[in-house]
């Protein structure tokens, strides 16, 4: 990619981070988002034996509107309970999104929910890895999968 340093007009940093610590029975997410408007701390517990997220907490120490912004805490109290599987996503972005919620929110509770679904499949059946993992990206395509050895197969197309 060629630069033409004459026309560029300046552009933006937002940098994610992300912190998993594991406990006897639970596991602990930080995910953070920095940019030149925003420092934004999500915190989220998962439950080992349900995977199911059972805190969450916000933080947000420099943001562009300190009392409207914070609202969408409010919000976090609603996945409580919600089970790391399929379809998460979307119920995240349902219940962090919109008009009562935060998207940098939903975002950085997404990222660390994702993260956790990939720490606890290490532990998990290699079928309870497949069902999770199924058609989440091209190399657990559900038409590709074959469970003749144990081992992922893929078909030649």
């Amino acid at each position: 990619m060629e630069k033409n340093i004459e026309q560029y007009e300046g552009g933006f940093e937002r940098n994610y981070n992300l912190k998993l610590k594991n406990y006897p029975r639970e596991i602990v997410i930080e995910s953070s988002m920095l940019d030149f408007d925003h420092a934004i701390w999500v915190e989220i517990k998962i439950s080992k034996e349900t995977r199911t997220i059972a805190a969450a907490a916000a933080k947000m120490p420099k943001i562009p509107h300190q009392l409207i912004c914070q609202k969408s805490f409010n919000a976090l109290k609603n996945i409580i309970g919600l089970k790391i599987e399929h379809g998460l996503s979307k119920k995240l972005k349902e219940l962090l999104g919109k008009n009562s919620g935060c998207v940098h929110i939903f975002k950085l509770v997404w990222l660390a929910a994702d993260e956790a679904a990939n720490y606890l499949g290490r532990f998990a059946t290699l079928e309870e890895q497949r069902e999770f993992l199924k058609n989440t990206c091209v190399a657990y395509r559900e038409d590709d999968l074959q469970q003749t050895t144990g081992d992922k197969q893929r078909k030649e197309r």
